[in-house]
C-alpha cells in the first residue's frame, strides 16, 4: 500500500478519535426558543360575487381570522355600501389566535355594472 495513503489513514483515525474524546467530555446547555411565525395568505383573489377571498397558511389555520377592510373611492366603507362605478379596495390581514398579524394583501377594482337578469314571464290570456 502506498505510504502516503497509509499515513493519511492513520492521521485521519487519530484526529477523529481525539475529536470524539473532546465532544464526549464537553458539557453545556442547549436552549431552544419556539417562535410563532406570522400567518400568511395565498391564493388571494376576487370571487364571482366580488368578495375578497384567500387561503390561510399557519400552524393552526382553523384558528386564524382574516380581517377585511373595504374602501370605496378612497374612503372606508361597509361592503354593503359599495355601488356601481366605485373604485374599490379590499384589504385582507390574517391574524392568528395569539394575535400575530401577517402581511396585508390588497385587491383593487372598479365595481362593474350588474349583469342583467331576466325572469321568465308566462302570460295567460283568456
Amino acid at each position: 500500500m502506498n505510504t502516503k495513503i497509509l499515513i493519511s489513514l492513520v492521521l485521519l483515525l487519530v484526529l477523529s478519535s481525539s475529536a470524539f474524546a473532546l465532544s464526549t467530555t464537553a458539557q453545556g446547555y442547549v436552549y431552544i426558543t419556539i417562535v410563532n411565525n406570522p400567518p400568511k395568505l395565498t391564493n388571494v383573489h376576487l370571487d364571482s360575487r366580488y368578495n375578497c377571498a384567500a387561503k390561510v397558511v399557519d400552524e393552526d389555520p382553523a384558528t386564524t381570522n382574516i380581517e377585511q377592510r373595504w374602501f370605496a373611492n378612497g374612503e372606508p366603507v361597509e361592503k354593503s355600501r359599495i355601488k356601481y362605478g366605485d373604485y374599490v379596495r379590499c384589504e385582507l390581514t390574517p391574524i392568528d389566535s395569539s394575535g400575530e398579524e401577517g402581511a396585508t394583501y390588497t385587491l383593487e377594482f372598479k365595481m362593474p355594472k350588474p349583469k342583467a337578469q331576466f325572469a321568465h314571464v308566462i302570460l295567460n290570456m283568456l
